[in-house]
């Protein structure tokens, strides 16, 4: 088990800007994005961790064990012309968590795990109605390996098995920005080293 407390102070952190109905360089556009420095931003976060594996069971259930991954961050950042506005740090969650559930034993492992983040602030627009953020998600994963030899592993993973889409939402989640859905990956593969 761990606890652990960080601070950040970030000067001149990059951020994407958008700003609306825009004319550039004589083309009249619908929104343009571009990159910009901020001023300052701060972050401050708790760290909690915990892993066990349960040797006192009964074999072959002494292999199962578990581990819980908790962070939690308060952020804010200073745009210029967005001064009074209480904004959070770009990309940075207030949550963020994950939980597996492990079977390692001998040569054999198997992982499934769940993952969680808030939602967070992608990009900045001339107010709060027009800021875009990714919307929170929940992503299971899936993975299992083998070492045949000393030096030789087998693995598969499967990704997204949930088929957690990719949300975007424009100032408040109501007012959806975009909905990706990626469905599920497979990698497959094996190692070896000399």
């Amino acid at each position: 088990a761990s606890v652990g407390v960080f601070y950040k102070e970030i000067k001149n952190p990059i951020f994407t800007r958008r700003t609306e109905d825009v004319v550039y360089r004589g083309i009249p556009l619908d929104v343009l994005s571009r990159p910009e420095n901020a001023d300052k931003g701060t972050l401050l976060g708790l760290e909690l961790n915990i892993e066990q594996q349960f040797v006192n069971l009964p074999q072959p259930f002494d292999g199962l064990g578990a581990s819980l991954n908790l962070t939690f961050i308060d952020s804010e950042v200073d745009v210029f012309g967005r001064e009074e506005d209480n904004l959070p740090f770009f990309r940075q969650p207030d949550t963020i968590g994950n939980v597996s559930l492990f079977y390692a034993l001998g040569r054999f492992e198997a992982r499934v795990a769940v993952s969680y983040r808030d939602a967070y602030l992608q990009g900045i627009g001339g107010d709060t109605s027009e800021d875009v953020y990714f919307d929170e998600r929940t992503q299971v994963d899936l993975k299992v390996s083998f070492d045949a030899t000393d030096r030789f592993s087998l693995f598969g993973e499967l990704q997204n098995i949930n088929d957690a889409s990719r949300r975007e939402y424009q100032g408040r989640p109501s007012r959806l920005y975009a909905d990706e859905i990626y469905s599920w990956t497979a990698l497959f593969g094996a190692s070896y080293a000399f």
